[in-house]
């Protein structure tokens, strides 16, 4: 059964083709503003939060990609016609199992360094230790291990996280329950990037030069899965670029949604 869109917070801008933006891991509501923005000129853009992200109850939050997929494919209902979708890091993991299970609503695909490789079991010790960390309030040392011990942060990303403003208690708390369920859906994943060569949909690949590894090396796993999939590598860019350059983003994605 699909999700009332309702119960996903949704923000829809702009007139013409529909792109929907999926958002990765730690986004809240404003994650896509600058982005979707920067689209409404040309487009109909549609975003929304990730039910892990809403603030509602943990134990509402989906703990599998599987599961998830239903809530994406609640929001291409609601769009009504086959509309661009564009996944940013774990969205666009969600993106890709979504395609590869029904890609009808799909007119394109566009995924912006989806952690591929960073997924399997392995990852279940640290969700265990991210829990406890969570139960106790200790919102900024759960944030750290999940840089240090899932995404591999290099060491300058790990001090700035450490030495970062605190958080406001509330929206702390949201985005450490969000990367709970994140967390799970990891651990329950597998890194096989061959699966996805089922998919057949116009696809863009876009990363940054300066993301850290092992994220390049899964886009560039994807790219010979994908063999037909465009590519664009922004060589100052890095994992951040939908915050640190939103406009550069969205000029990449109209020029490919306008093609396709």
């Amino acid at each position: 059964m699909t999700t009332a869109p309702e119960e996903l917070p949704t923000a829809v801008v702009g007139v013409g083709d529909p792109i929907v933006l999926v958002a990765g891991s730690g986004s809240g509501p404003d994650s896509w503003t600058a982005v979707a923005e920067a689209l409404a000129g040309e487009f109909e853009v549609r975003s929304f939060v990730r039910r892990a992200y809403t603030g509602g109850p943990p134990s509402r939050a989906p703990r599998t990609f599987a599961a998830e997929v239903d809530d994406l494919r609640a929001v291409l209902d609601a769009v009504g016609r086959p509309a661009h979708v564009v996944g940013a890091s774990l969205g666009a993991t969600l993106a890709l199992h979504t395609a590869r299970q029904d890609p009808s609503g799909f007119r394109s695909l566009v995924l912006f360094e989806p952690p591929l490789l960073l997924a399997g079991p392995h990852v279940g010790e640290v969700a265990r230790r991210h829990h406890e960390l969570v139960a106790a309030g200790e919102y900024r040392a759960a944030g750290l291990l999940v840089a240090r011990d899932v995404l591999h942060a290099p060491a300058f990303l790990l001090e700035a996280l450490a030495q970062a403003p605190d958080q406001d208690p509330a929206e702390a708390e949201r985005e450490a329950h969000g990367w709970e369920a994140d967390l799970a859906q990891l651990a329950d994943d597998v890194p096989d990037v061959t699966r996805w060569s089922a998919i057949t949909l116009p696809a863009l690949l876009l990363q940054g030069g300066r993301t850290w590894s092992p994220l390049p090396e899964g886009v560039e796993a994807l790219a010979r899965t994908l063999p037909h999939a465009e590519r664009v590598t922004w060589p100052d860019e890095s994992h951040f670029a939908t915050a640190t350059s939103p406009v550069l983003f969205a000029d990449a994605v109209a020029d490919f949604a306008r093609r396709h």
